[in-house]
């Protein structure tokens, strides 16, 4: 787990960044803080198809095709959930951008900033470009956002 704050500067008239879409899900079985008995693996089973889910629904609510996603930008907590979710997804695994989770971890509330802002650092969306930010939370919590650069 890493430590970290991340804002960001939210405007109606934003030419860049733009939101497109955004979808989520709860799982309301997965609600507690604790999961017990057969939870823990239910909640696996069905984390890579609901994340994948919620990604297509974003995808679809911006009129933006999977392969038209120049970048993932995830929570950072797990390689191969993010393996699964690309092969799923039918996207390549280069395209989720998972170079900080070495580096700083999974940062509460901040990872898809944080990873935005090293993106941009990169050069690694260019104007116009699609992106999603996506993330699963404790709780059973899916969300996907695409947005254009």
């Amino acid at each position: 787990m890493g430590e970290s704050a991340a804002a960001c500067l939210v405007s109606a008239s934003a030419e860049c960044d733009v939101v497109l879409s955004l979808a989520t899900r709860r799982l309301g079985r997965f609600s507690t803080l604790h999961l017990t008995g057969d939870e823990p693996k239910a909640y696996s089973d069905a984390y890579v198809p609901t994340l994948t889910e919620v990604m297509r629904d974003a995808l679809a609510g911006a009129g933006v095709e999977p392969a038209d996603v120049r970048m993932i930008l995830p929570h950072n907590v797990n390689r191969i959930w993010w393996r699964a979710a690309c092969k799923e997804l039918g996207v390549p695994r280069d395209r989720v951008h998972l170079d900080l989770l070495p580096v700083v971890g999974h940062c509460f509330g901040a990872d898809q900033l944080v990873n935005r802002t090293d993106a941009g650092h990169k050069d690694l969306l260019a104007p116009g470009d699609h992106y999603l930010m996506v993330a699963a939370g404790l709780g059973g919590e899916f969300a996907a956002m695409v947005l254009r650069s």
